[in-house]
């Protein structure tokens, strides 16, 4: 009896779900693309596989990679937000949104909201902005 038992807590210990460690996957997306400015050859969204081959990326292709990387890991869908400074309506910047957090893969940071110098401009979800990549 006491052999059951313990092969039930065992296998019961195994449905366990992973701890959802998005930060770990933004820290890996920092440390593995080297940021880049878009150039006319570069413009547009590069696809996840592109900017891990490259090595190389703006903010929306670090925004694109990480959000691969947490659904890929996680099997969680976030979204691309992008935002403008306040002062500069012309300065934009890609970051993310999962589970209402911000994780801003460029700059290796996480909020729980827009940083105070910037406004949201738009957000596309997971699958229209994986799309969106592969079109361009």
């Amino acid at each position: 009896m006491k052999y059951i038992l313990l092969v039930v807590i065992v296998l019961a210990g195994c449905q366990f779900e992973p701890p959802m460690d998005y930060v770990a996957e933004m820290e890996w997306t920092y440390n593995l693309i080297e940021y880049e400015t878009e150039t006319t050859e570069t413009l547009g969204y590069q696809t996840p596989y592109t900017t891990m081959k490259r090595r190389t990326g703006d903010c929306e292709d670090f925004a694109l990679l990480f959000l691969y990387k947490v659904w890929f890991t996680y099997g969680v869908k976030g979204e691309l937000i992008v935002i403008q400074r306040k002062d500069d309506s012309l300065r934009r910047h890609a970051i993310t949104r999962i589970d209402g957090v911000y994780y801003d893969p460029t700059w290796n940071m996480s909020r729980n909201d827009i940083y105070p110098t910037h406004l949201f401009t738009w957000a596309k979800d997971y699958d229209e902005i994986m799309r969106l990549a592969l079109i361009w």
